[in-house]
């Protein structure tokens, strides 16, 4: 009879507990490798669709601004961190400034809309135009009315994660110029 018992034991199938853990550890291994990727992935598009929707930020701000510039007089800067001007449209004094990785803009109403000084106006409070963290400068060449005449125009230059953006902006200040 024992041999009758050894043989149905020789005869049984399946697997080993080596065989288990190897597969196992596979097994572990492949899906930590598969989530990792997933994860890499998902992290990645993340991080570009915040980058875009700064650019779609910042593309915003220089179009308001270059409207807002377009329909002005008077443009000046302070420094090249800070532009000041007087909006016919709104008739109100426009200022953009950089301050702290933020560009803000404020407006008021000046006392005098027939002879506005802007550049004399204290701008009391300024909110930010995009909340996006953003860099960058304002140059501005003034409308000559003396020989060779030239229409003045301002360049913004917007850097954000770490891209440059620029326009430049003609200004409509043609009443000296045909005069």
């Amino acid at each position: 009879m024992k041999s009758n018992k050894n043989k149905k034991n020789k005869n049984y199938q399946g697997f080993s507990l080596l065989e288990m853990l190897i597969s196992m550890f596979i097994f572990v291994v492949t899906i930590i490798i598969a989530v990792s990727i997933f994860a890499n992935v998902a992290s990645a598009r993340q991080k570009s669709r915040k980058i875009q929707k700064n650019m779609e930020d910042a593309r915003t701000a220089l179009d308001l601004m270059a409207k807002n510039m377009r329909m002005s007089t008077g443009l000046g800067e302070v420094s090249n961190q800070e532009i000041y001007m007087y909006n016919n449209s709104q008739g109100q004094c426009v200022s953009y400034k950089f301050d702290n990785n933020k560009l803000k803009i404020s407006q008021e109403t000046p006392s005098d809309t027939d002879n506005p000084a802007c550049d004399t106006i204290t701008y009391p409070s300024y909110s930010s135009v995009i909340g996006s963290d953003v860099s960058g400068s304002f140059v501005v060449v003034p409308t000559s009315i003396i020989a060779p005449k030239a229409v003045g125009k301002a360049t913004v230059i917007l850097t954000i994660d770490g891209v440059n953006m620029q326009t430049s902006v003609s200004f409509r200040d043609y009443n000296n110029m045909i005069q």
